[in-house]
């Protein structure tokens, strides 16, 4: 996801061309100049379809003919929603293997893994590298669900630092609204 202020990540989370992310991957960004990145040939347009500052999430929309398969210069690529979580006891535990995916830094489609440490706060806090760029890439569980919203790293001066995510249960209503 590119905006004014840079750049972070995002996934699809329907199939009307609905991408999940962070709010503060768009910044300022009144909508001008927003797009998302596919591959390395293909970008297009975004808008800005709903906004929580407060929760952190956004939901910004493409055009619906790009999801499902394409061809893109010389292949096809096929661009489908993620599973989310459904709110449960089971949906998210302490010691769980995760994935994230994201764009960090200056790379493209990166995947890192770790296990959840603590859940508080509609936050899950895990060791799964996230750096600037991953913000509003999905955290994703073994079962292949989507359970968090990559949103942060607290780096220190001693060790590697700590990283957290939304739970994916906060965007619920924010998903809802821009259905309807």
């Amino acid at each position: 996801v590119y905006g004014k202020s840079g750049h972070g990540s995002g996934f699809l989370v329907d199939d009307r061309g609905l991408i999940l992310t962070n709010d503060h991957v768009l910044g300022d960004n009144p909508g001008k100049n927003l797009s998302v990145q596919f591959t390395e040939e293909l970008k297009v347009k975004a808008k800005v379809i709903a906004r929580n500052s407060r929760k952190d999430i956004a939901i910004i929309g493409i055009n619906p003919n790009w999801i499902g398969t394409n061809l893109v210069g010389e292949n096809l690529i096929a661009f489908k929603a993620l599973n989310l979580a459904v709110k449960s006891d089971t949906m998210i535990f302490v010691g769980e293997r995760v994935i994230a995916i994201g764009s960090p830094l200056n790379q493209t489609k990166v995947l890192t893994t770790g296990i959840i440490s603590k859940v508080a706060n509609n936050v899950i806090m895990h060791d799964v590298n996230i750096n600037p760029g991953n913000s509003g890439g999905p955290l994703i569980n073994m079962n292949g669900d989507v359970i968090g919203i990559n949103t942060f790293g607290d780096f220190t001066n001693r060790g590697p630092g700590i990283y957290g995510s939304v739970i994916i249960t906060e965007a619920v209503e924010i998903i809802n609204q821009s259905i309807n």
